[in-house]
């Protein structure tokens, strides 16, 4: 491995992470949302995944500690472009298109933070928490409360979401996080 981190850059080596593994489409889109350094980590015990039913499962979990030990910037993510013929692309650092409004966090407003940083949720759910309405957005986080030890704490919040937000408000929300066209 010490030999391929030396003359391989960690775009050409993730994108040889997830071939090698035959990672599942949602786990390249997990970890499209790292930094080079995120990344590192998750590769740090080598580019095969060893003795696993599941090395999408397992590479999650890496993924999420890494998360939990390793706080994501607001730049500098390696943007993973999907699989395509059984393979990744890497296109370069940069920003994928669920990303897109993450470079504003002067729009983010200061309860959204607060609670991104106190339950250790990943950006896209804030993302998701600011375009809520304010009694929504409020709703969502006196339920939840200060959970912790919770694996997924996204996922909680999302599920909170789910069951106060209509389902054409969360259509609206996906396409607009993920830059949709509206007419299609």
């Amino acid at each position: 491995m010490s030999r391929i981190k030396q003359v391989a850059p960690v775009e050409q080596r993730i994108e040889l992470f997830i071939r090698v593994n035959d990672l599942a489409e949602g786990v390249v889109d997990r970890l499209s949302t790292l930094t080079p350094q995120q990344l590192e980590a998750v590769m740090e015990s080598g580019l095969k995944i060893q003795k696993a039913v599941n090395p999408s499962g397992v590479a999650m979990k890496r993924i999420t500690e890494v998360v939990r030990a390793l706080p994501t910037p607001r730049t500098g993510r390696v943007a993973l472009v999907g699989r395509r013929e059984g393979h990744s692309q890497i296109t370069s650092y940069g920003c994928r298109g669920r990303d897109r409004g993450y470079d504003d966090y002067g729009a983010m407003p200061a309860d959204v933070l607060a609670a991104m940083e106190d339950l250790g949720l990943e950006q896209w759910c804030g993302e998701v928490l600011r375009r809520l309405s304010l009694w929504q957005r409020q709703t969502v986080i006196r339920e939840i409360g200060t959970m912790r030890s919770v694996r997924n704490p996204s996922g909680v919040v999302m599920s909170r979401i789910r069951s106060i937000a209509k389902v054409d408000e969360l259509i609206s929300i996906f396409v607009d996080i993920n830059g949709l066209d509206r007419n299609v």
